[in-house]
């Protein structure tokens, strides 16, 4: 088996375990809640504990670390897998249109937005503090410009330098940032890449 095709089975592997484990934690937890609830809590739960939690990892690998090897694997294996199985849109949209079809209109329309509103602020708070853990332990050192942390020539250290004018203009070479995401810089006179 060549390597392409080893990594291939790999993934699938991992995706396939995590989703199981993912889906076996959520079919327990539905249980705990009686069929005849007004407002689907648990499902609710689930879906904003996933965006959290999945915002989270994302984020803090990301930040630690190119995403290659085993760390790949752990995040299939973890984002795809076990979150993708742990949360649920379809029981989101069987559990709206139950309501919809049981006339509680009001219910099904709270219920749809504020699980996508706060579905978002779990993942932002996710992505938030998986960066914050990220740069706690030294993985990325980005001061929130979005500008390229460069070298500073003959201290060892590293600087983040703010944009400016000419260097729209200015001819540099590809820089790879720790996460492994390349950073192109401008290739002409006008600045165009």
């Amino acid at each position: 088996m060549n390597t392409r095709n080893r990594t291939l089975m790999q993934s699938a592997v991992a995706v396939f375990v995590g989703g199981c484990v993912g889906s076996f934690v959520r079919l327990v937890l539905e249980a705990m809640q009686p069929a005849s609830a007004v407002w689907p809590w648990m499902t609710m739960i689930i879906n904003l504990t996933g965006a959290f939690l999945l915002g989270f990892l994302l984020e803090f690998l990301g930040s630690t670390g190119a995403d290659v090897g085993a760390r790949r694997l752990f995040r299939l294996a973890v984002g795809t897998g076990v979150m993708g199985g742990y949360t649920t849109y379809g029981t989101f949209i069987l559990e709206t249109d139950s309501r919809l079809i049981g006339h509680a209109t009001l219910i099904a329309a709270a219920y749809a937005i504020s699980s996508i509103l706060l579905g978002l602020l779990a993942a932002m708070g996710g992505i938030l503090a998986g960066g914050a853990a990220g740069r706690r332990i030294g993985g990325d050192t980005d001061d929130g410009t979005g500008a390229p942390e460069t070298d500073v020539p003959g201290t060892g250290t590293s600087d983040t330098k703010a944009p400016d004018a000419d260097a729209a203009t200015t001819a540099g070479p590809a820089q790879t940032p720790r996460n492994g995401a390349p950073h192109i810089g401008a290739t002409g006179p006008e600045g165009r890449q």
